[in-house]
């Protein structure tokens, strides 16, 4: 795989010509024949690489900050974390998200319009990976550009379409990839080293579109009206133990190729970026996680040794930040982020755990939309949780003392969907931790205190639209204000 970095400079240079790095340029055709004669295998690794980097980053540092398990290092950083943590909500706030995201998957687009059946499996690996950023989009914003999206010169100000509609649409392109791949004709090309993520495996694929399929499914299952496809899943296969879902085009010590979350906090040869001790552990965590007391007056009494994989130790203790805070005045020595989370240039970069799809597998079960054991399933979710940050050999122990514990065990919590998000919180934190923001919103759980300089009762239920929608499809953009990312919902959102 290391080689695929040699060819990215051209495969990303042939993509950037559909997605011009100016927003304008989203669905406005270059006219350079150069991007007919890219075909979809030069064009499915540069289409990773380049949609992924957000998520690990900008995605992931908003859900570990909005689910109490990231504060700032406020001996080192004056505010930090401030507008996030007065809950200051506008269209520019992470407009990142949006930015990169909604550009950068466009070339999943423009693969997945290739009809010829040579490329069946590329098409249907554009397909699922479309839908993975997609969900996003809309769980986040709620209403976006889908059907009119990524059109290049056909339509520079595409219009918006319902959000709940746009699921309906996601599992249609999910069950046609699944199809494709099950029906490939026998001139389809066998996916190589260009599918960074698999490595061409298609069974894994399959698994992988089922997996986001439930997700979308479970996302939406209160308002009954797709319960019937939960019948399809039934006897399906899922992401599960020891099957992360992960990319890795060759990242490595070296410029251009280290892994972007890795790439935060060190420059090449490993010396340390100001980002390197900007997030500390929120106290809440900090506290949950060791079985103290919370603000919120939680505690379970159970110390978890994932929390010094995913936090550093200082002084034999991790010490964090109540959110909100801004006074270094005796702060003891600050924990930081921990070996579980920052491993080496090369490491690989997360799409999906299997931790998340065991426990969407044990929602799902406990909610008897599919066959299956949900307390195993719970358990197995926490042991590749711990798998995961590399003390596989101490989840035996760590299930045996929560197993009858509120919140963290099955036997213990009478409220199991409870028990299932808080672990899926523990599971994500630091990792995929925007997956454990939009679980909250959806389910309310795991219950957080506010941090403490909150101008609001509530967190915001979604994200604004950003001003450079506002600038580039004026015509079509819904109108919002501040107050709607705290009063309006994403259609699943019915708590």
């Amino acid at each position: 795989m290391k080689r695929i970095f040699k060819i990215l400079t051209f495969v990303v240079a042939a993509s950037v010509l559909y997605t011009c790095s100016d927003y304008l340029d989203v669905n406005q055709d270059p006219n350079n024949p150069t991007t007919d004669n890219v075909s979809p295998d030069m064009m499915l690794a540069g289409a990773m690489v380049q949609s992924f980097p957000t998520m690990p980053t900008t995605a992931n540092r908003l859900g570990n900050l909005m689910t109490q398990a990231w504060a700032g290092d406020i001996t080192n950083f004056t505010g930090a974390f401030q507008t996030e943590f007065s809950y200051d909500i506008t269209n520019t706030f992470y407009a990142a998200i949006w930015n990169n995201i909604y550009v950068n998957t466009s070339t999943f687009s423009l693969i997945a319009s290739n009809e010829d059946p040579k490329y069946t499996n590329h098409n249907a690996i554009a397909r699922i990976m479309k839908t993975y950023y997609f969900q996003y989009l809309v769980d986040l914003y709620g209403d976006i550009p889908y059907t009119e999206a990524h059109k290049l010169g056909g339509n520079i100000q595409p219009s918006y379409d319902d959000d709940e509609a746009i699921y309906g649409m996601l599992l249609d392109e999910l069950n046609t990839a699944i199809s494709l791949i099950n029906n490939a004709p026998l001139e389809a090309l066998t996916v190589g080293n260009e599918d960074v993520m698999m490595g061409g495996d298609m069974a894994k694929w399959v698994r992988f579109a089922n997996t986001l399929k439930l997700r979308l499914l479970l996302r939406q299952q209160a308002t009954g009206i797709y319960n019937s496809q939960f019948a399809s899943l039934n006897g399906a296969e899922f992401i599960g133990a020891g099957d992360n879902v992960t990319i890795n085009p060759g990242y490595a010590d070296a410029t251009g190729q280290l892994n972007p979350f890795y790439a935060q906090f060190h420059n090449v040869g490993g010396s340390n970026t100001s980002t390197a001790i900007l997030y500390v552990p929120a106290d809440y965590t900090a506290k949950f996680l060791t079985g103290e007391t919370t603000q919120n007056s939680v505690t379970t009494n159970i110390y978890d040794p994932r929390v010094a994989r995913l936090f550093t130790l200082e002084g034999g203790s991790i010490n964090g930040v109540v959110q909100g805070e801004n006074d270094p005045a005796g702060a003891t020595p600050l924990s930081h982020l921990g070996p579980g989370l920052d491993i080496g240039p090369d490491q690989d970069g997360y799409i999906m755990t299997a931790a998340e799809s065991l426990f969407l597998q044990a929602e799902a079960a406990y909610r008897n939309y599919i066959s299956g054991d949900a307390a195993a399933l719970f358990r197995s979710g926490i042991s590749e949780s711990f798998s995961v940050l590399g003390i596989a050999s101490a989840a035996s122990a760590y299930l045996t003392s929560s197993e009858n514990v509120n919140l963290i065990g099955w036997t213990g919590s009478s409220n199991k969907i409870e028990a299932i998000m808080t672990q899926k919180w523990i599971a994500q934190m630091g990792i995929h931790a925007v997956e454990s923001w939009i679980e909250y919103t959806r389910t309310g759980y795991p219950v957080f205190p506010n941090p403490t300089i909150a101008q609001q009762p509530n967190r915001f239920n979604r994200l604004m639209y950003p001003i450079t929608e506002y600038v580039g499809n004026a015509e079509n953009v819904p109108t919002q204000t501040s107050t709607d990312a705290f009063n309006t919902h994403i259609f699943w959102d019915v708590n």
